[in-house]
Parts: C-alpha cells; sequence; structure tokens
C-alpha cells in the first residue's frame, strides 16, 4: 500500500492548477498519516537517531504498574475500625485510599493552589476545622512509602505547613501500618490505644555476606573484604544509581521460603558517604526486578554503623525470595556489614515514632530576604536562643533551650548566619517522647551575614523538644550571630 501511495502523491501537484501548491504540504499529511495508522508497525518516518518512543496500535494489554498488596494492609485496617460515618484525612496525595476503602474524601490538596498563597490552606485548615469538630474524621493519614508525599524530596507537612501543624494540634502519633503514619486525634478511641503491641509469629533470616562470595555490581565498584560489602559509585552511569544485584546467589544461598508469611522487614547496618534512598528489591520465585517488588527509605548520611530497617509486603501466590538487590543513594559510597530478614504472618503495624528529615535547601534564604518575616502576621520574638557562636567543620553544637512562652500552633527559626565559603546546616530535634526530627539547608557564600527564615513547626518534634543541635557541613567555620524564634500565623 506504501508503494502505491507515494507515487500517486508525487503526480498529484502536477495535477491541480499552480496556484493551489501551496496547500500541498496540508493534504499531503493526511495520506500519510492514514497509512501510519492502517500499518501500526510502520516506522519508517521516525528515524531511529530521532528517539522517539513509537507506538504499537496493535497492543491490546497495557503494561500498568498496581500497588495492591502495598496498599492491602492500610486498607484493610482502615475498613475494620471506622464506623460508616467516619472517614479519614489523607495528607499524602494519595486520593486513592479514598477509593480502596470507599471512604468519602474530605478535602483535595492541589500543589498548584497551595503553592499560591498561605491564604488557601488557611481556607482548607478552616474546612477540616469545621468537619472535625464534627467527629467526621478520628483518623488522618500524614505520610506514606509511596511518592505522594514525597514529591520532589519535599515532604507533604513541609509543603502544608498549616495542615501539618493541624494535624500537630488535634491529633496524636498512634500507628505505623506497612509504612502508612496513621495519627489518631486527640480524646478518640485509637489514642487510647497507643500502649498495646501486637503479638506476632515471627522467623528471622540470616543473609550472610562473606569475602569470597561473587557479587555482581550495577554501575558499582562492589568489593569485599572481612565480610563487609564495600559499594563504589562508578562507572558513573548517568541517571543509574550504584546496586548489588546479587546479594543471595553470590553466595549460593538457597531460596527463602515464604508462602506461609505476608510481611518480610529487612534490617540492613551500613554506614554512607551521601543521603539518599536505600531500595531493596526482591526476586521472587526467579522472576526478574520490578518496581513492584521494591521497597526503599531515605536515609541520611551515617558515619557510624548504623541500622536500618525495610519492610515489604509478600505478594500472594509467591513461594520463595530466591534473590535480592541493592541499590544504594546515587553518588555515595556504602559499606554493608549485615543483612537480616524477620517474616511475619501478619501485616505490619507498630507504634508510631515520628521521624522526619526535611531537605529545604535554598527555601529559608529565600524566605528571610524575599520578606523578612514572610507568613508573619506580627514580629513577635518568643525566644533567642543563642548569640555569636563559631561551628566548626563537621562539628555538633548542642543548643539550651530557653524557657518561653511558645506558640501553640505556628513558629519560626530566625538564623543570622556568616558563612564566607557556603555549605549546609543541618539541625536535629528530638522530644521526651523520642519523636525526632531533622532539617537541613544551605548556606550563601557571603562576605556579610545572611537571614535565614524556616517554618520549624512543621517538624513535629519542635512541640515538645527536649533536645536541639546544629552540625555543621562546610568545609570552613560558619558564624551565627543569632538564632530567634518568631511567632508564626
Amino acid at each position: 500500500m506504501v508503494y502505491i501511495f507515494f507515487p500517486t502523491l508525487v503526480l498529484l501537484p502536477l495535477i491541480r492548477p499552480f496556484k493551489q501548491k501551496i496547500f500541498f504540504p496540508t493534504w499531503l499529511t493526511i495520506p500519510i498519516v492514514t497509512v501510519i495508522l492502517l500499518s501500526g508497525d510502520f516506522v519508517i518516518l521516525l528515524p531511529e537517531a530521532l528517539k522517539i518512543p513509537l507506538v504499537n496500535w496493535k497492543t491490546k494489554n497495557l503494561q500498568r504498574v498496581h500497588y495492591i498488596a502495598e496498599y492491602r494492609p492500610i486498607v484493610e485496617f482502615l475498613q475494620s475500625q471506622l464506623k460508616n460515618n467516619e472517614t479519614f484525612v489523607d495528607v499524602t496525595n494519595g486520593h486513592g485510599l479514598y477509593a480502596y476503602t470507599n471512604k468519602e474524601n474530605p478535602l483535595f490538596l492541589s500543589l498548584v493552589n497551595v503553592y499560591v498563597t498561605d491564604k488557601v490552606q488557611k481556607i482548607l485548615v478552616q474546612q477540616l476545622q469545621e468537619q472535625f469538630d464534627k467527629g467526621k474524621f478520628p483518623l488522618a493519614i500524614v505520610s506514606s512509602p509511596f511518592w505522594g508525599s514525597n514529591i520532589d524530596g519535599l515532604n507533604t507537612t513541609m509543603l502544608y505547613y498549616h495542615v501539618a501543624e493541624f494535624i500537630y494540634q488535634h491529633y496524636v502519633p498512634y500507628k505505623n501500618i506497612h509504612g502508612f503514619e496513621v495519627w489518631a486525634a486527640k480524646e478518640s478511641r485509637f489514642s487510647q490505644e497507643t500502649s498495646q503491641v501486637e503479638v506476632e509469629e515471627q522467623v528471622t533470616v540470616d543473609v550472610p555476606i562473606v569475602t569470597q562470595g561473587q557479587y555482581f555490581g550495577h554501575n558499582a565498584n562492589v568489593t569485599t573484604n572481612n565480610n563487609t560489602i564495600h559499594i563504589d559509585y562508578g562507572p558513573y552511569l548517568p541517571m543509574v544509581k550504584p546496586s548489588i544485584i546479587n546479594l543471595m546467589t553470590a553466595t549460593n544461598m538457597s531460596p527463602i521460603e515464604i508462602a506461609p508469611y505476608k510481611t518480610c522487614k529487612c534490617e540492613l547496618e551500613i554506614t554512607n558517604v551521601l543521603q539518599g534512598t536505600l531500595q531493596l528489591s526482591f526476586s521472587f520465585d526467579h522472576q526478574p526486578y520490578t518496581s513492584e517488588s521494591s521497597c526503599y527509605i531515605f536515609i541520611p548520611a551515617y558515619k557510624e554503623k548504623t541500622k536500618v530497617q525495610l519492610t515489604k509486603i509478600l505478594p500472594e501466590g509467591a513461594k520463595a525470595i530466591t534473590d535480592i538487590r541493592i541499590t544504594a543513594p546515587d553518588h555515595t559510597y556504602m559499606d554493608i556489614y549485615s543483612f537480616s530478614m524477620t517474616l511475619l504472618n501478619t501485616y505490619p503495624c507498630t507504634l508510631l515514632i515520628v521521624t522526619q528529615i526535611d531537605q529545604h535547601n535554598y527555601g529559608p534564604y529565600l524566605w528571610a530576604n524575599y520578606d523578612p518575616y514572610h507568613g508573619l502576621s506580627n514580629n513577635t520574638v518568643l525566644a533567642t536562643f543563642t548569640k555569636d557562636i563559631k561551628i566548626h567543620p563537621s562539628e555538633t553544637y548542642h543548643i539550651v533551650i530557653p524557657s518561653y512562652i511558645k506558640d501553640d500552633i505556628a513558629e519560626y527559626l530566625h538564623f543570622r548566619i556568616l558563612s564566607p565559603n557556603g555549605g549546609y546546616l543541618v539541625g536535629n530535634v528530638q522530644d521526651i517522647d523520642n519523636h525526632s526530627g531533622e532539617f537541613r539547608f544551605a548556606l550563601k557564600e557571603s562576605t556579610e551575614p545572611i537571614d535565614y527564615l524556616l517554618r520549624i513547626s512543621s517538624q513535629y518534634a519542635w512541640k515538645n523538644k527536649q533536645q536541639f543541635s546544629l552540625t555543621s557541613h562546610s568545609i570552613y567555620p560558619i558564624h551565627i550571630e543569632s538564632i530567634c524564634a518568631i511567632k508564626g500565623d
């Protein structure tokens, strides 16, 4: 058919009057598009060098990624615990939970609207308050293991700080259900259960790490020494993170039977140079690694040996774990000292200990220099934490928390810092109930003091803070002229 069309198209301009030749490109497109649609796999018009993805119109089944197994624990919990006239607040952009549970969606968070002005958030909080007073939603979901609660590396508690502070005011940490942080309304029937821990039948399997193992790396140089795996980033493939692709078969480890179990909790002891995403991928029954067979966690840089935990809901019908891939944060160097897995016959439901890691980058600088009191109804200084201190590279400075009448909801920290060589400042907060928070922001290179403004009340641990420290990630000392708490709105 193609060979019939093109000779005809060449002769048509000679047949038509000359004045109509200008329309040739327009109607020439019609038969060309027709040829492409009818032939399905006709690709001669799209040179391979253009790298344009082609659509095969004859494909009947689309390849979709489903996370039904990952949602099952939280869905079953919400369906069994909430009454017919009750719903929940989900501030993680994961509106699929309302469809799965057949519950009313009391809000819709639009990132575009929230970014425009604080007024949109305040209106949203007002609407939430009205429904909360009626007892409409005794539970709130503040964080989840999926992308919606961490868009572009920014937690929803940072983006929706007015909404987060509403949650902190009316709810208490309740349970962690497979990465979903569920909070319970104060004085609700759920808040009285926070001290209960479920008993689970379990079995623990150690994945051996041996010096003689034949480990294979992807975009990584993998070496072993003293039963420790060293992952060195390289050979520097763009958009490819360093990984070990055969943690089990490298040591000829037998498949791990998982048929009776529902959940796998993994614990790794590691050190790593840079913060980022640590991901585990599982091969079930010798099948390839997929996004559905993976779990991940965001980790900071660990200079000392630290144990991190990840949880994976086991897929229904899978019989065994046959291999494991570890993907390290990008551009990092990681050491792995131990790896163990605990298989559970129930879905994970543990007490919620809040840990927040916020990467602000240049946000505090932009806020302070666009308007020194951005988002503030007044300039009330609640307390001065410290003045005229010098922090050396990698030094941690512990700040004495003064007694002051704090604001019940919104609060800012105002920094004035001299940092001629830039760098990062990292703050750590811990409260009386062992909840913790971390924030970090970039320092501008300047020979003059720079103002930074950070909304600290978006960190839950700040509400009942007990310890507060700052660590310098600059190659030269930085001078902090003052740190003040300012009342927000």
